[in-house]
Order: C-alpha cells, then structure tokens, then sequence
C-alpha cells in the first residue's frame, strides 16, 4: 500500500532559518534513503503481502548487506572525494 493511498506523505519539509556564512565551505548533499541510496526491495515486499510478508523478509535477510540503490554510484564517489581532500590535509 503506498503512502499516499492512506493519506500521508512520503516526506515532508519543515520551514527552518537559514543564515548565510561565507566561511562555510562546505557541501552538504541530502538524499532519500529507500528506494534511492538503498534498494526498496523490503518496500516491495510490503507491497506484495503486507507487513508479515516484509517482517519475514528482514529477518531472512538481517545478516545480508543490502544492495545498491540508484544513486549509490554518486555516493560512493562522494565519499571517495572526501577521503582524498582527508588524506591531503585540506
């Protein structure tokens, strides 16, 4: 059952205050986790038989590193870029 079929949100944003800091070089990058970072396949199996069906599924597969998601390439080769920059003292 998705979200929106219940009426909720898959996210939502909160208002909040921003302050500009020119001496604040760095990058900060936010991104979904499921489905996006990390595959959805417990989604799908919610999706499929409910929530026995996925409490199954998690159990089964608890020692198991989940796979890849879509934009997992780009995160790893974030992560690779810090640690050169960490490495090289800047």
């Amino acid at each position: 059952m998705a979200w929106a079929a219940v009426g909720h949100t898959a996210g939502f944003v909160l208002p909040c205050v921003t302050t500009n800091d020119d001496l604040d070089t760095q990058l900060r990058i936010a991104l979904d986790f499921d489905g996006v970072l990390l595959d959805d396949e417990a989604k799908s199996q919610y999706a499929d038989g409910g929530l026995p069906l996925f409490h199954h599924h998690e159990t089964t597969n608890k020692d198991r590193p989940w796979k890849g998601g879509p934009l997992m390439p780009l995160l790893q080769k974030i992560s690779n870029i810090q640690e050169i920059k960490k490495r090289s003292g800047r």
